[in-house]
């Protein structure tokens, strides 16, 4: 077992792979750890060496810093979140990065779960929960909550219960951070009712998920999604949900193809 002290390592420069092609790893020479395919250079106070392996991924700790390419210190970084800063998963519209501000926006998946559309007597609109299914994986977004200051989030998602994701959410942040996301218990959800999903919100979460995935993503967030039974109602006009954005053309016509596409009742 190698073993290397703070001191063993003066600085790092970190190249991302938006500087070069393949990826990148922080290494001291000895074992490859990482899949990507890239350059570290680790220095010291008396030489600096290109190396390719290390049990952390410079790569992921960079980025999750915010840092195209840049001489960084290693051990700094791993410690700024030694403190374990907790982090939410979002698969609705905080996958949207217009609609809030917590800090470290990355996407991520959450094994086991589904999402669903749900009435709930605690809102006058269809919402989007999660439950249970251990055949899925869903699409998301992480980000940091700072100071575990959860108030704010929770005001948001008042109606849902914030839960423990436990080991189920799919992340690259080093070291792992405690994950929690939201659900709407089912003794708040009611089955029935003339509740519509809102088109100004679903605009949101699609428009969240073409920028964090793509086309595909916005096609797997829509299959990955049960619940297209329930109305949905055109307010693009006059949008109720607070937090609505513009779309583009090409964005909307995303929206009604593949509401289309599921057969979805807009009214």
């Amino acid at each position: 077992m190698w073993h290397h002290s703070p001191e063993c390592f003066g600085h790092v420069t970190v190249h991302l792979p938006e500087s070069f092609r393949g990826g990148c790893s922080f290494g001291t020479g000895f074992s490859q750890f990482s899949r990507y395919d890239g350059y570290c250079y680790a220095g010291s106070p008396r030489s600096v060496k290109q190396s390719r392996a290390f049990r952390y991924k410079c790569f992921y700790i960079a980025r999750s810093f915010g840092m195209a390419c840049g001489t960084v210190d290693i051990f700094a970084i791993i410690g700024q979140n030694t403190a374990m800063t907790p982090y939410f998963f979002g698969y609705g519209s905080l996958v949207n990065r217009s609609t809030h501000s917590y800090p470290d926006g990355r996407p991520a998946q959450l094994q086991g779960w589904r999402r669903v559309w749900v009435r709930t007597a605690l809102r006058d609109m269809v919402f989007l929960s999660v439950e249970p299914d251990p055949t899925t994986t869903i699409d998301g977004l992480v980000a940091a909550v700072p100071g575990a200051d959860w108030d704010a989030l929770d005001m948001r998602e008042t109606g849902y219960d914030r839960i423990s994701s436990g080991g189920a959410v799919l992340h690259d942040i080093l070291p792992s951070p405690d994950m929690a996301h939201y659900s709407i218990d089912a003794k708040n959800q009611r089955q029935g009712g003339d509740n519509a999903i809102l088109l100004s919100y679903l605009d949101v979460v699609v428009q969240g998920f073409l920028r964090e995935y793509g086309t595909d993503g916005v096609t797997r967030f829509f299959d990955t999604t049960r619940g297209w039974d329930a109305p949905v109602l055109n307010d693009r006009a006059a949008p109720r949900y607070p937090r609505h954005q513009t779309l583009t053309r090409q964005e909307i016509t995303l929206v009604d193809d593949n509401l289309d596409r599921l057969s979805a009742q807009v009214k």
